[in-house]
């Protein structure tokens, strides 16, 4: 049994470019558009429909953090993603302050901007998986749901990677240019807790601890609105009475903090972790350049149904040219 993939390529060749292999072949003919691979030819319409309603639901279920970022505009998109493999953008330095007179025409100090051109890899997060065109039938045949056991299951991992990238990054490279996250671009603040989040903290640590995160990015002139992601067992324990006897929780004493949007859970944080981050553009953003999809492609003579869950979305986390950062990540 050969345990090979089946690799299809577009490379130059004599007069233009090439397609070798019938998805690729396919998609050049149809200017890359993803929409070739999901046609009548191999699932009929309602087994497509079961298989995206099944991509939208564990979607929603495992993108946390990406989805408060969509929600707040906080994406970049690219229209032909699966023709961009790289995304470069310019860093800015800052200006001296403005200039004071009571004249106005006194000459002031002309400024330039420096430009810095900054890059990173846009690769395709994906799981594949199969089904067995007389199963297929079979379910046609006898009138029953297609079952979308492994596609639910190669949707997940492809959701918990696209997640996990949010803080981890990849180390997927392009050049000397990587993706970082929340916990690993070298610019962001950093810290310590006052008392373990997860297990120890009191109501007043978890205030200290996110005063103090506020302090480090307001030094860097970056004054919110802000997001706060954080370990499930501390998040737990933020149901609990911010004192004994107090009316409110630590998590409603916290969201009364100026500038907090939320607090939400992530199982991609190390234990005893918290991340404050400025909800901005030009803090973070999701670059998004094919959301999550399912394609099909036949092999074996037909016999086999061959499925990609496929997407390219990858964040992307700046700091200033002077090393200004809108996140800080603190840990024990």
């Amino acid at each position: 049994m050969s345990t090979r993939a089946n690799v299809d390529i577009i490379a130059p060749g004599a007069g233009g470019m090439q397609a070798f292999g019938s998805v690729a072949s396919r998609l050049m003919q149809n200017d890359f558009n993803i929409n070739a691979l999901r046609t009548n030819d191999v699932l009929r319409k309602d087994e497509w429909s079961q298989l995206d309603n099944t991509l939208i639901d564990v979607a929603r279920k495992r993108l946390v953090a990406v989805q408060e970022l969509q929600s707040r505009g906080l994406t970049y998109n690219i229209g032909n993603g699966l023709g961009t493999t790289i995304l470069e953008w310019e860093q800015v330095s800052d200006m001296d302050a403005a200039d004071v007179s009571m004249s106005g025409v006194t000459e002031g100090e002309r400024d330039i901007l420096d430009f810095t051109l900054q890059s990173m890899p846009l690769p395709i997060i994906h799981k594949d998986f199969s089904i067995n065109i007389r199963k297929l039938e079979a379910s046609r045949t006898t009138g029953q749901p297609l079952d979308t056991a492994q596609a639910e299951m190669a949707m997940r991992l492809v959701m918990e990677q696209t997640e996990s990238m949010v803080f981890a990054g990849h180390a997927t490279r392009a050049g000397a240019n990587q993706i970082y996250g929340l916990t690993t671009e070298p610019n962001r603040n950093t810290g310590t807790t006052t008392n373990n989040w997860d297990s120890s903290a009191t109501g007043a640590d978890y205030l200290t601890d996110v005063l103090a995160a506020q302090g480090q990015l307001q030094t860097d002139h970056m004054y919110g609105p802000y997001g706060i992601f954080t370990t499930q067992l501390a998040f737990a324990r933020m149901q609990n009475d911010y004192v004994t006897g107090y009316p409110k929780t630590i998590l409603s004493r916290l969201l009364e903090l100026d500038g907090v949007e939320f607090i939400k859970p992530s199982r991609d944080l190390a234990a005893d972790t918290f991340v404050l981050v400025q909800l901005t553009n030009d803090v973070i953003d999701e670059v998004v350049g094919l959301q999550p999809t399912v394609v099909s492609w036949e092999t074996q003579g037909g016999m086999t149904m061959n499925f990609k869950v496929m997407s390219i979305m990858i964040p992307r986390v700046r700091s200033t040219k002077s090393n200004q950062s809108g996140v800080s990540h603190r840990t024990a």
